[in-house]
C-alpha cells in the first residue's frame, strides 16, 4: 500500500516545472486538513458536496480561459452556446466509439503498440502508450493515419500548455509574452505541416471546417489539437500510474494477472479507479463565477475564481477510509458503496469528460494488453510525478519492466 506522496526538495527559484508540481503536492498535503495547500491563483475548494453542486451548475460557474486561449478556440475553451454548439461536433464521435462493439478494435491496437515496442524502458512503453491512444481518437473519426509524426508536435503542446499555465499565475514580462506567442504559432504551424503531409488527417479538418463554419471564428485545426491533447493524454497518464503501481506488491500483480487470463473478475476495475482516485488525471480545475451567487449554503461574488481541488474531494476522510492509502482491492470500489460526488475522474455535470466512456474502455483493455505481456518490479515506493495540465509519473527510475515468460 502506499501513502501519499511527499515533495522531492527543490531549489527557492525552481521555475515552470516547481512552481507547477509543487502546488500539486501541496493539493495532496492539504487533503482533508484547510490551510495545507500553496498558494493558488483562486480559493481553494475541496469539499465534495460543494466541488459537485459548482461543476454541475456550468452557467453560474464557468471555465476560466487564462491557460488555454492562446492555443485558440476548442470546447475546453469556450462557455454558454458556443461550448454547445463545439461539443455538438465532436461528441457524437467519442459516443460512438465508447460503445462495447469497440472494445475489439481498442484491445487489439494496444496490444499493436506494445508488442513492437523494441525497449523496455518505462519511457519507452509510455510512447508505446500514447501511440495506441492517439491512433484511437483518430480511428473514431474515421481516420486511419500514421501516429509517429503527430507525437512530438503533441509533446510540444503539452510543454506549451505547462508554461501557459505557470504565466497564468506569474505574470510574464513583455518579452515573455513575446516568445510565448511565437512559440505557439510554430506550434501550429508544425501541426499544419504534418495534417499537410497526411491526406486522411488533411480530409478530417477539412471536414470538421465545414461543419463548423456556423461557428465565429472557427478553426478546425486548433479544434481538433485540443481534442486531441485531452483525449490522449489523460488515459496514458492514467495507464503509466497504473503500470507504476503494478510494481509495488507482487501478489496484486499476480492476482490481476490470474484474473486477465481468467477473462473475468472485480479487481481490474477497482485497481483502476483506486489510480484514479489516487492519481486523478487532472488534479484541479478552476472555475469563476459570472454573479453574486450561492450554492451549497456557500455565497461567492461575481469574478471570483475557485480552484476546485479533486485530489482533495478523492482523500478526504468522510468519504474515503484511510484516503492516503493506495488500496489496490479498495472495498469502496469493490462493494461498489462510493459516494458518486466523492469520485470525479471525469470530473461531473454537464462539462464533465466527453470521452469519459471511451477512456474506460481504454483504461481496461490497454491495461489488460500490458499485464498480458509484461511484468513490473519497482524499488521503493517513493512518488514523483509531472504535473502539466494532466498528472504523470515521474519516478521512472526506479521501475524496471520485462517480458512475461509463459507460467
Amino acid at each position: 500500500m502506499t501513502r501519499s506522496p511527499q515533495p522531492a526538495p527543490s531549489p527557492p527559484d525552481d521555475g515552470v516545472d516547481g512552481r507547477l508540481n509543487r502546488f500539486v503536492y501541496g493539493l495532496y498535503a492539504g487533503a482533508g486538513r484547510p490551510g495545507g495547500e500553496q498558494a493558488a491563483p483562486g480559493a481553494i475548494v475541496s469539499d465534495a458536496g460543494l466541488v459537485d453542486a459548482i461543476l454541475r451548475a456550468p452557467d453560474r460557474f464557468q471555465k476560466n480561459f487564462s491557460l488555454i486561449a492562446a492555443l485558440g478556440h476548442s470546447r475546453f475553451s469556450t462557455n454558454g452556446e458556443e461550448w454547445r454548439q463545439r461539443r455538438d461536433l465532436t461528441q457524437p464521435v467519442y459516443a460512438r466509439a465508447g460503445v462495447p462493439g469497440n472494445r475489439a478494435t481498442v484491445a487489439a491496437t494496444y496490444a499493436e503498440a506494445l508488442e513492437a515496442c523494441a525497449e523496455l524502458t518505462p519511457q519507452a512503453v509510455q510512447r508505446a502508450l500514447l501511440l495506441a491512444s492517439t491512433r484511437i481518437f483518430f480511428l473514431a473519426f474515421g481516420c486511419n493515419v500514421a501516429t509517429e509524426p503527430l507525437l512530438d508536435v503533441f509533446a510540444r503542446a503539452r510543454r506549451v500548455l505547462k508554461q501557459l499555465q505557470y504565466y497564468s499565475w506569474v505574470v510574464p514580462t513583455a518579452g515573455q509574452a513575446s516568445l510565448m506567442a511565437v512559440e505557439v504559432k510554430c506550434l501550429f504551424a508544425d501541426f499544419e505541416r504534418e495534417v499537410a503531409r497526411a491526406p486522411e488527417l488533411q480530409k478530417l479538418v477539412q471536414g470538421l471546417q465545414r461543419s463548423g463554419g456556423n461557428i465565429d471564428n472557427f478553426a478546425a485545426l486548433e479544434e481538433i489539437l485540443m481534442n486531441v491533447l485531452a483525449g490522449i493524454e489523460t488515459t496514458a497518464a492514467t495507464l503509466s500510474f497504473a503500470i507504476d503501481r503494478l510494481g509495488i506488491d507482487a501478489r496484486v500483480q499476480r492476482r490481476l494477472r490470474d484474473e486477465v487470463d481468467a477473462g473475468a473478475g472485480p479487481y481490474l476495475d477497482c485497481f483502476i479507479n483506486e489510480t484514479m482516485r489516487y492519481f486523478p488525471p487532472i488534479p484541479f480545475v478552476v472555475r469563476q463565477a459570472t454573479a453574486d451567487t450561492a450554492i451549497g449554503g456557500t455565497e461567492f461574488k461575481q469574478g471570483k475564481l475557485l480552484v476546485l481541488s479533486v485530489v482533495g474531494v478523492h482523500h478526504d476522510p468522510r468519504f474515503w477510509r484511510e484516503p492516503e492509502i493506495f488500496d489496490s482491492a479498495r472495498a469502496e470500489f469493490i462493494d461498489d458503496s462510493y459516494d458518486r460526488r466523492a469520485f470525479l475522474p471525469f470530473l461531473a455535470g454537464p462539462r464533465m469528460c466527453g470521452g469519459a466512456k471511451l477512456a474506460g474502455l481504454e483504461l481496461r483493455e490497454g491495461l489488460k494488453a500490458f499485464i498480458r505481456r509484461f511484468n513490473v518490479e519497482r524499488q521503493g515506493d517513493e512518488i514523483q510525478f509531472d504535473y502539466g495540465v494532466t498528472l504523470r509519473p515521474n519516478s521512472w527510475d526506479r521501475v524496471t519492466i520485462s517480458r512475461r515468460t509463459a507460467n
